[in-house]
């Protein structure tokens, strides 16, 4: 976890300092000055990733071809889940500019944008997620991670929930006038849909148990089938109702996803949804054994 932090933050660091320099000196002109920038930070966060992980690694000539078949395997069924993903998070914005002007697209960008504070949080999730379910699932201690997917499901919805209501009920027409002058007034109404998007996330996250269980062939079953989902939905929501179309092909997607990785963790761990609900007091311990620290 360490060295994934450092990793990420070379990235978004030297992405930083170098837009900053682009700015203060004028180099920045044009988007091919962006598109270098977008070449040089993830080489540089690679770089990083090397130094820090130089004792782990080893180079040989010798390659076990059972362990490279499994390789191959795994990280081709990772590349199609990664790429139903992108498509999935960035295909609406594409479906919506085929019916729609640049302004309501805009507007909808806006949205997402903010939209992303959620994902960013269930990112943050998934990545304390995957290497402890990796972990128990290889050493097979399966009513431990039973506890586990109980207490993410609860622990996220404890999370999330508010962060919804918020954004349903709460002044977010003010906070995104404020910010950007009323220059987007459709983006208000477009994120309160999204937002509703949320409360499925803690049902996703169990995509990241299913990729800790090595289950790549269930993944790209959920991906291709929510993608496929996502369009089917589109073309019906996105030309009658536009962004708010858009808007809620994204909550369906993510109710599916949600519901039917939810579905297949508990036909292969079998964990108590009764239990689930009643993890809020392991919650509440938790939080008071900070405030006495």
């Amino acid at each position: 976890m360490n060295f994934i932090f450092w990793i990420d933050f070379a990235w978004v660091f030297s992405s930083t300092l170098m837009i900053l320099i682009g700015w203060k000196t004028l180099w920045i002109k044009s988007v091919d000055e962006m598109i270098l920038i977008a070449i040089i930070s993830p080489f540089i966060s690679s770089i990083v990733g090397l130094i820090l992980t130089r004792k782990n690694l080893s180079f040989t000539t010798k390659i076990d071809k059972n362990y490279f078949k499994e390789i191959l395997k795994f990280g081709f069924s990772q590349c199609i889940n990664s790429g139903t993903t992108a498509l999935q998070t960035q295909g609406d914005a594409i479906l919506l500019k085929i019916f729609y002007s640049s302004s309501v697209v805009g507007n909808y960008d806006i949205a997402k944008k903010l939209f992303r504070l959620f994902e960013a949080l269930r990112e943050a999730g998934s990545l304390t997620i995957y290497p402890a379910v990796a972990r128990l699932f290889q050493e097979k201690r399966i009513s431990e991670l039973r506890v586990l997917i109980e207490k993410m499901m609860c622990f996220t919805s404890i999370g999330l929930i508010p962060l919804v209501l918020f954004s349903l009920f709460g002044p977010v027409d003010f906070i995104l006038g404020l910010i950007y002058k009323g220059n987007y007034p459709l983006a208000p109404n477009i994120f309160r849909t999204l937002s509703i998007a949320a409360f499925f996330m803690p049902l996703a996250m169990n995509i990241y148990v299913l990729l800790g269980m090595g289950a790549s062939k269930n993944l790209l079953k959920l991906n291709a089938t929510s993608v496929l989902t996502s369009v089917f939905f589109g073309i019906i929501l996105v030309p009658k109702f536009g962004a708010i179309g858009t808007a809620i092909t994204v909550v369906i997607s993510y109710a599916l996803i949600g519901f039917a990785s939810t579905r297949i963790v508990y036909n292969q761990i079998g964990f108590s949804v009764k239990s689930t609900f009643l993890r809020w007091k392991d919650a509440s311990t938790f939080v008071m054994k900070i405030f006495k620290k």
